[in-house]
């Protein structure tokens, strides 16, 4: 399913309130594992060219992207993003 705010992220690099992050990838979701209407995040770190990890506790509250209750932080989009998966 897709997801506009989530949609956004992909080539942003961003970062959780317990300092893990890096380039976003792709999404997936929501699913429940977190609670209802959890999303999974993707994402690589530099120099990485495959993602290797997630961050699965992401929630859309009032137009927030959070991890665990607690937003995001989004910086710029990366010049090596990818636009689309198609």
């Amino acid at each position: 399913m897709k997801n506009p705010l989530l949609e956004a992220l992909i080539g942003c690099r961003i970062k959780t309130h317990y300092g893990t992050g890096g380039i976003v990838t792709s999404y997936c979701g929501p699913h429940d594992a977190y609670g209802a209407g959890s999303w999974s995040i993707y994402y690589r770190h530099d120099g990485d060219k495959t993602p290797k990890y997630n961050i699965n506790s992401i929630k859309i509250e009032n137009g927030v992207i959070a991890c665990e209750g607690r937003p995001l932080t989004i910086m710029r989009q990366e010049d090596d993003a990818q636009e689309s998966l198609f």
